[in-house]
């Protein structure tokens, strides 16, 4: 039963969707948003293309040291995959601090939890002037892809 049950945690391989989505992300990586504001940015991006996907807000914990990034935010696609630029920002860039797009299971084995809900946007975040001044216009650098464009 437990190796049964290890399998389960095994995450999916990255596709090359998925590895697309984190290369156009990663065009955003350096701009001065926080969190909740590069996740407004995604948000807004996979909204424009019809990707579906979730804003999520909550924490997220190393649980062999107990350090916890409260509140965070970050996007969830589909099947359990998670867009995060920010996490190593608050903990560290090191290789077992999860960084682009990975899956829910990967942050698992490697030992940092996910906690949170859905946080619905609405309002000014969304406008493109909005984000446009918050990433000093980087954000007309990313178009995401479908996955039927890759």
């Amino acid at each position: 039963m437990g190796a049964a049950k290890k399998l389960n945690l095994l995450p999916p391989d990255k596709t090359r969707w998925h590895e697309w989505i984190e290369l156009e992300a990663l065009e955003l990586e350096q701009c001065e948003l926080e969190c909740n504001g590069l996740s407004w940015a995604f948000s807004h991006l996979l909204t424009k293309k019809g990707i579906p996907h979730e804003c999520m807000s909550g924490y997220v914990r190393r649980k062999l040291t107990g350090e916890a990034v409260v509140p965070h935010y970050w996007v969830e696609l589909e099947g359990g995959w998670i867009l995060d630029l920010r996490l190593q920002l608050w903990l560290g860039d090191h290789d077992f601090i999860p960084h682009g797009v990975f899956h829910r299971n990967e942050a698992l084995a490697l030992g940092v939890e996910y906690v949170g809900q859905a946080e619905p946007r609405t309002g000014v975040e969304y406008t493109e002037s909005f984000l446009d001044c918050l990433t000093y216009g980087m954000i007309h650098e990313v178009e995401f892809s479908r996955p039927d464009e890759v």
